[in-house]
């Protein structure tokens, strides 16, 4: 009877375990099913993520499409810069052959000084003895002087009045060209603004939706552990407890390495508005070139016209010099002949009007030395800022590098940290045997077989096996039915702390849902 009564306790025990392994099954499978829908989610979000990540790479592209076109623009403006030295070469070469011409006719003046000084000694003494004679003489000559007096204002008036007129055309153009500048920068001001505003925004939300894909949702999705660690508080154990303890960490990590992509995505985007920047500091600089080269153009008209004025001065010069000439003859032939001394009214006018031609010319020659010398430093300034816009772009694009590499490193970082989350869910979890990525292999595996044509029959085969392979973890996991006499101990007053860690993860969640909208837009 005992034997009796012993095997049907036995039987009773075994019929127990038996209703528990099922109900415990029964479990299982449905945590599969959850867990392979969550595995569904996650393969549409890193669908979603890898086409995030396609249309970041075409963004990249562009950009170092943009570079490329600034770096020909720059070659172009350098282009033009060097012919523009080269034209300033040639206005140094033409200035510096002037300087020795007027060098040449300061040294005809000093010797026709030093003639008008010894001519002046000589009419002194010839005065003292020919002013009777030469009074009618003189008097036809004062009438002469008179009349060239009246034609040299008459001269200057017309020479006054053109340079009048040459002033108010060259300030009118100035402030048409001011004006003309202002509306450009007014209109290049408000399109950059605009631009500005829309690419920050694509730029924030394509960075979120980058490490929203490379798995910072992950851990909150594939843990689960506030619905399997604790459904049955009887099995939670101290293993539980440090898993749930690195997942803490591991959450502060996350929020780091979020900072770290904040703070990238803010100097990318300081970057990017410096580049727009030089950008249109570019343009300018094209743009006064233009200006610049049209304005060469005028100056080299102008100094044209200005050695044809100063070829006719010259000629006057000559003329008047040979007119000089023959008076000082007619001068010498009546002082051999006659004696007066109504001379030096005649030497004093000679000499004022010798004076004011001098000084007519002087002043021309100072006002095209002033315009070279404007020129010169005008081409100076446009060399120093496309100096600078050099230095600026290159510059720019160490930094851009720089943070190319950092991005590159906290996507990596992040990468490991997904395995990290992978690992700790697979060993949380005992009927998940498959990472993320493995999960994902498999998937692309399904995908290629349902997309051959002739293996229709396999596509049957290939869904039962993972059914088969989810009920082998139940046997596995009959290893945490010991732990039933643990029970007693007060560990599990302890445990019971972590739930409320553990549900203050997922309002994270929703909060990607009204970022994920805008893709579609």
């Amino acid at each position: 009877m005992t034997t009796n009564m012993q095997q049907g306790t036995i039987l009773d025990v075994l019929k127990k375990k038996m209703r528990q392994t099922k109900e415990e099954m029964e479990k299982y499978k449905d945590e599969c099913e959850e867990y392979h829908k969550r595995l569904q989610v996650e393969i549409m979000r890193r669908e979603e993520a890898e086409s995030e990540v396609a249309a970041l790479n075409r963004r990249i592209q562009l950009l170092e499409e943009d570079l490329e076109r600034s770096e020909e623009r720059l070659a172009t403006a350098t282009a033009k810069l060097a012919e523009a030295s080269q034209a300033a070469d040639e206005s140094e070469r033409i200035r510096k052959a002037l300087e020795n011409r007027t060098n040449m006719e300061d040294d005809r003046v000093a010797i026709l000084e030093a003639q008008l000084s010894q001519a002046k000694l000589i009419a002194e003494e010839s005065d003292k003895k020919y002013e009777e004679v030469l009074e009618n003489r003189s008097l036809a000559d004062e009438e002469r002087m008179d009349a060239l007096e009246n034609q040299l204002k008459e001269a200057r008036f017309l020479a006054e009045e053109a340079d009048k007129k040459y002033d108010e055309v060259a300030r009118k153009l100035a402030m048409v060209e001011a004006d003309l500048e202002r509306a450009e920068e007014r209109a290049e001001a408000g399109e950059s603004a605009i631009l500005t505003m829309m690419y920050v925004c694509t730029r924030y939300f394509c960075l979120e939706c980058v490490f929203r894909g490379v798995g910072y949702y992950q851990p909150i999705d594939m843990c689960g552990i506030g619905k399997f660690s604790f459904s049955d508080m009887h099995r939670i154990t101290p293993e539980l407890l440090a898993v749930a303890r690195k997942l803490v960490l591991m959450e502060t990590d996350l929020e780091r390495a979020e900072e770290r992509a904040e703070q990238s995505e803010c100097k990318i985007v300081e970057l990017e508005e410096e580049l727009r920047v030089v950008g249109n500091n570019l343009k300018s600089l094209e743009v006064s070139e233009e200006k610049a080269n049209q304005r060469e153009e005028e100056y080299k008209n102008q100094i044209k016209t200005l050695t044809t004025r100063l070829k006719e001065a010259t000629q006057r010069e000559e003329t008047y010099e040979g007119q000089v000439k023959l008076l000082d003859a007619q001068l010498k032939e009546v002082c051999l002949k006659e004696f007066g001394c109504s001379r030096s009214r005649y030497l004093v006018r000679y000499t004022l009007y010798i004076i004011c031609a001098n000084v007519w010319a002087m002043a021309s020659r100072d006002h095209v030395e002033d315009k070279i010398h404007s020129l010169t430093q005008k081409l100076t300034q446009a060399e120093a800022r496309a100096e600078f816009a050099e230095r600026s772009v290159q510059k720019l694009q160490k930094e851009v590098d720089r943070l190319e590499d950092d991005l590159i490193n906290e996507k990596e970082k992040l990468n490991g940290i997904a395995d990290d989350i992978d690992d700790t869910v697979v060993e949380l979890i005992p009927g998940i045997d498959m990472t993320s990525r493995q999960v994902e292999a498999a998937r692309l595996a399904l995908e290629k077989k349902k997309n051959a044509p002739p293996p229709p029959p396999p596509k049957e085969k290939t869904p039962p096996p993972p059914k088969e392979k989810t009920p082998p973890p139940p046997p596995k996991e009959k290893t945490p039915p010991p732990p039933p006499p643990k029970e007693p101990t007060p560990p599990p007053p302890k445990e019971p702390t972590p739930p409320p860690k553990e549900p203050t993860p997922p309002p994270k969640e929703p909060t990607p849902p009204p970022t994920e909208p805008t893709p579609a837009e």
